[in-house]
């Protein structure tokens, strides 16, 4: 969890603080954390290759990673991280109720009540296209968790982090006069990829195959409280009540 909070912080460092465009980030994240998965799966001896389930979990690998470095634009990393994973869990929880999954019915209520209670019109609200643009990257999220590989679960990141890559070299003709690259925004990008991409999320795959999909998405609700402390300390993001 601590590395999801970070990929709010690298995003939002690299799109406030430097010159590096949303796509250029997502593909050079993208880029380092395939690297890093297909390293760690070549140590462990994994073979890996494309298939044709990849397209689905790269589509909706680069979705969450396109939308979410868009919506960093213009949202604190507190506020960002609370959209996603609020949606991501609220997605779950839905799964798993459909799939007689049944918990206590606090978290996602309480979950739901906040969320909407937090986009409601104020002076605090998050702006509305940063914040459509996380609702979309938290419900690609909550559903590549859902689809997440359950064996073999590094040799199969790597898989969907190859094809998430080929998939936003396809979209790069269209963004070309958009593009601009920056070397400190490059290496956030490479971090990002790297540590709080690859090596978590080869972490969460393993933790989360002993979850449920309500344990799974209540567990990521801890992640907006890392990243508002990381923002307020890294950023100096103010702290408020909502």
């Amino acid at each position: 969890m601590v590395g999801f909070a970070a990929n709010s912080l690298l995003a939002r460092l690299a799109l406030t603080t430097t010159s590096i465009d949303p796509t250029s980030f997502t593909l050079i994240r993208l880029v380092s954390g395939a690297a890093v998965l297909i390293l760690i799966a070549c140590v462990r001896g994994r073979g890996w290759s494309l298939r044709r389930r990849n397209v689905r979990h790269g589509t909706l690998l680069l979705t969450y990673a396109l939308a979410f470095s868009y919506a960093y634009r213009g949202i604190s990393a507190a506020k960002g991280a609370l959209i996603l994973f609020a949606c991501a869990q609220l997605l779950m929880v839905a799964a798993g109720y459909l799939r007689g999954e049944r918990s206590s019915p606090w978290g996602p209520t309480l979950a739901l009540a906040g969320l909407v209670l937090f986009l409601r019109p104020s002076v605090s609200a998050p702006p509305m296209v940063p914040a459509a643009f996380m609702t979309i990257s938290g419900l690609a999220w909550g559903a590549y968790s859902l689809v997440a590989p359950r064996n073999d679960v590094t040799a199969q990141a790597a898989e969907n982090f190859v094809a998430a890559t080929i998939l936003c070299l396809a979209i790069v003709p269209f963004a070309l006069g958009d593009l601009k690259l920056d070397p400190i925004g490059s290496l956030y990008a490479v971090c990002s990829g790297a540590l709080a991409s690859g090596l978590a999320y080869a972490l969460w795959y393993w933790i989360r195959g002993f979850l449920s999909r309500m344990a799974a998405g209540s567990l990521q609700l801890t992640v907006p409280i890392l990243a508002a402390g990381m923002g307020a300390t890294v950023l100096s993001e103010h702290l408020t009540a909502l």
